[in-house]
């Protein structure tokens, strides 16, 4: 049985349509942010007319919107059982411009579509101006002082960029993918530092072997959650 609303409070659906039209999003680009369909999406903010809910979410459905509006999944819930009223118009205030980032598996294959898992909504403040932004899964520990765990999310910004000595970046080296500190030695050597005493430096002795794929703007360790 699904809880009547107070009328006075913002439903789960409302407060959907208040967020969409808050970042200028058609209801087609909000359903693919949130990783729903567009029937879904207009159903959820419609609501039902009796309950003034549009049903409870499963938790894929939750996370996803829970991702793409910068909530909790206490928050999604707490909206779609008891609806929300000062938290609601409080937490649509301080609604970050954002840019919606692609999250790949794989460093080397950023940009190709095979390889995207997923999609995260970036507050514009946390990346540089860059024309391009890739996000991907982190696959190990060897930057762990600086806060990148395997399994956490990181944000590079790519295309023609040009890496200063001591930035955090996203490396090709002979067609291995690392994330690493670039730092700038003696006589230009250039080594990729690792911040974990498990994993290796990596003197780059050859120029041409090494490609830099992008240079890190951000960390995000819990991917909706």
């Amino acid at each position: 049985m699904t809880q009547q609303l107070d009328k006075k409070k913002m439903s789960l659906g409302e407060y959907v349509k208040a967020f969409r039209k808050l970042q200028h999003l058609s209801l087609l680009d909000f359903a693919n942010r949130a990783h729903i369909s567009k029937p879904y999406a207009q159903i959820l903010e419609g609501t039902n007319p009796t309950t003034g809910t549009g049903g409870v979410p499963s938790i894929i459905v939750a996370k996803g919107l829970a991702n793409a509006m910068y909530l909790t999944l206490d928050d999604i819930y707490e909206l779609t059982m008891n609806g929300a009223d000062q938290l609601s118009a409080r937490s649509l205030r301080q609604v970050p411009k954002s840019t919606f980032v692609d999250v790949y598996s794989d460093l080397l294959h950023l940009g190709d579509a095979a390889y995207c898992v997923s999609e995260l909504a970036v507050p514009n403040e946390c990346i540089r101006a860059r024309k391009r932004h890739y996000a991907f899964v982190i696959q190990d520990n060897s930057m762990e002082g600086y806060g990148l765990k395997k399994g956490g999310i990181a944000i590079i910004g790519a295309g023609k960029v040009t890496i200063k000595d001591g930035e955090i970046g996203v490396f090709d080296v002979n067609g291995t993918a690392y994330i690493r500190k670039y730092e700038v030695g003696e006589g230009g050597t250039v080594t990729l530092k690792a911040d974990n005493p498990d994993f290796e430096d990596i003197v780059v002795t050859d120029p041409e072997s090494m490609e830099v794929i992008g240079i890190l703007d951000s960390v995000y360790m819990n991917l909706h959650q």
